[in-house]
């Protein structure tokens, strides 16, 4: 009796501090993401800025993670500081337009993102016709692009989230095991690690544009290594490329 008094005891302990470490890490997130998306949008609806595509695309998406903290972290905070019921529990109607609006606000924001990755590898390429790809009828084709096809992929959680669930994480939740696969799925691979891989790609040709520019001003190709060094691993890479010099 006294042992099962004890663990009952411990279980109780860890769901408080668990509780309190939720409530004060929600609190972090909503003031840092409120302030921090705050100033970039100061930041970049600037004159000087924001007829720039890499712009457009930080703007929006500052725009959907304001949206994404404030209808993902407000509920809770609220319910936790001010005791104010969370009606996205208990009402079908406010539980299926939360979770639609953040699943489509925060795959919006990664693809944003992602975009933004994109054009700096155009701008700052040195093929001529891929620096002219980032314009703004590009950039706001591929936003309507992405934010259709965001939509589109979480309209059916209209049906598959619901209210006042007994026996899962949330009263708000998928209510059957092939929506909450397909929603999980979806948030790992379409929301995160998509995009995340696509961002890996293009910053490493980023990186990898930046260093020939910096070998071309240097020695005036584009390639790896001292073209002046006749050693066995020097070659150039303009020729095996197919151009010497110019692009």
């Amino acid at each position: 009796m006294s042992n099962t008094s004890n663990v009952t005891s411990y279980v109780t302990t860890l769901q408080n501090i668990s509780n309190q470490i939720t409530l004060f890490m929600s609190v972090l997130i909503l003031l840092l993401g409120l302030i921090g998306n705050l100033l970039n949008c100061f930041v970049f609806i600037q004159r000087s800025l924001r007829f720039k595509p890499c712009v457009i695309y930080f703007l929006l998406a500052s725009i959907s993670n304001l949206i994404v903290i404030i209808s993902g972290v407000t509920p809770r905070a609220l319910q936790s500081f001010f005791m104010f019921s969370d009606r996205t529990e208990t009402v079908p109607v406010f539980c299926k337009l939360r979770i639609i609006i953040l699943f489509t606000m925060r795959t919006i924001s990664s693809w944003l993102l992602t975009l933004a990755t994109i054009d700096r590898y155009l701008i700052s390429n040195i093929n001529i016709h891929r620096r002219q790809m980032s314009n703004l009828k590009n950039t706001y084709y591929w936003i309507g692009i992405v934010s259709f096809s965001s939509i589109l992929i979480w309209a059916q959680a209209g049906y598959c989230f619901n209210a006042n669930l007994i026996g899962t994480p949330q009263k708000c939740y998928a209510k059957s095991d092939a929506c909450r696969v397909f929603n999980d799925l979806a948030q790992s691979l379409i929301t995160t690690i998509i995009p995340a891989g696509i961002i890996l790609i293009f910053v490493g040709a980023v990186g990898l544009g930046a260093y020939e520019l910096w070998h071309h001003h240097h020695y005036g190709n584009f390639g790896f290594g001292n073209p002046n060094n006749h050693g066995a691993f020097s070659s150039p890479y303009g020729a095996s490329y197919g151009y010497n010099g110019f692009y």
